[in-house]
């Protein structure tokens, strides 16, 4: 496995679910910061889903050149800008979702690289 440029993320265990796939971060976004736990997905299609504790409800999708800036305990940065038709972003409040993940889709995998090291519980990010 080669993992060269990767920043690798160990994950949880839980005694439930076995491994999380999510990844602790930090979101910042129209000025203000969230702690988010984020799921990459690639099913998921063109919309990222914030869930953000403090919204109100749920506040639909970010305007567009809204600056997003994604940070992980281990030193990974992913910064996007929304437009009208890429990098749609959702802004969600868990309590009304009843899912508390952060959810990044398709877009993040055009242009960076993922990595599942299945035998260590990683998973390796790298910006292209």
């Amino acid at each position: 496995l080669n993992s060269s440029g990767f920043i690798m993320h160990t994950l949880s265990h839980s005694s439930v679910g076995g491994v999380s796939s999510t990844i602790p971060s930090t979101i910042t976004y129209s000025g203000q910061t969230i702690a988010a736990n984020i799921l990459f997905d690639s099913g998921t299609p063109y919309i990222s889903t914030i869930e953000n504790k403090f919204a109100v409800n749920s506040t639909g999708l970010l305007p567009a050149n809204t600056l997003v800036t994604i940070k992980t305990q281990e030193g990974f940065t992913y910064t996007y800008t929304t437009t009208s038709t890429t990098n749609l972003t959702a802004v969600e409040n868990p309590n009304v979702t009843g899912d508390s993940r952060t959810i990044l889709g398709i877009d993040f995998f055009i242009k960076n690289q993922y990595l599942t090291d299945y035998a260590h519980n990683k998973i390796g990010l790298k910006n292209d």
